[in-house]
């Protein structure tokens, strides 16, 4: 698992590259001291056990979708559930997958841009 900071002279950003997991946002305050503003876990390792999506990128839906599945151009698209709901785009939704760290930047204006191409019917999407 890969970790990302970047930073500018008032916010510190740390992403990992699996799920795309916003781990810590770091805010300075006006006496220069820094507060983490995000909920989640000390230790990137934590997130792989994690089942409430703490930072992470959900999808391919966010929220909760009943019934199993739905309709799209008259096509029925089965989906995984629990308790007959699907949540946060399945078991192994956008948060549980790999990431790709196409880019980053330091100094005045950073970045990082991550990347995750999911195939046809993956978690059963189209």
């Amino acid at each position: 698992m890969k970790q990302v900071t970047i930073s500018n002279p008032f916010i510190t950003l740390i992403v990992l590259d699996y799920g795309a997991i916003i781990q810590k946002l770091l805010v300075k305050d006006n006496e220069g001291r820094y507060t983490n503003v995000v909920v989640g876990y000390d230790y990137p390792s934590k997130y792989h056990s994690d089942t409430i999506s703490l930072g992470a990128c959900v999808g391919r839906y966010a929220g909760r979708i009943s019934k199993g599945g739905f309709t799209l151009d008259r096509k029925n698209y089965s989906l995984y559930t629990e308790g007959g709901i699907h949540l946060h785009g399945g078991k192994e939704g956008f948060g549980k997958k790999n990431w790709t760290i196409e880019g980053v930047k330091h100094g005045d204006e950073p970045f990082v841009r991550l990347s995750y191409l999911s195939k046809h019917l993956e978690e059963g999407y189209p």
